[in-house]
């Protein structure tokens, strides 16, 4: 799985999935960042099967000069920083992370679009 070997190399944790969501901790937010940059770059260069390349929401997209900027699947990042109300979940027995910053990173991965960071 390509985002679960990112999550590895970049030292991040991955806290729950839900449905078509991730909750991703990392102890540096760098690290973060390289994360999400690399998943973007790894889903820009994925071959794509042609018909999914022909849905208008996952067609490739170049910017004026000619780069591709989108092409297949889009997915949306949030990045907050901050110290979360931490937890042990009793069914998973994983660390499970609260408050508002884990609020806010919900926030502002609603606020982007597929493909935004």
């Amino acid at each position: 799985n390509t985002l679960r070997s990112i999550i590895f190399d970049f030292g991040g944790y991955e806290v729950k999935s839900e449905s078509d969501s991730y909750m991703i901790a990392f102890s540096n937010p760098i690290y973060a960042v390289k994360a999400a940059l690399t998943l973007q770059d790894e889903l820009l260069m994925t071959s794509w099967p042609k018909n999914l390349l022909n849905y208008s929401s996952s067609q490739e997209v170049r910017n004026i000069f000619g780069t591709i900027i989108f092409r297949g699947l889009r997915v949306r990042i949030g990045i907050n920083t901050g110290e979360p109300f931490c937890t042990t979940d009793i069914i998973s027995n994983r660390m499970d992370y609260f408050g508002n910053v884990v609020n806010r990173a919900a926030k502002i991965t609603s606020l982007a679009n597929g493909g935004e960071i």
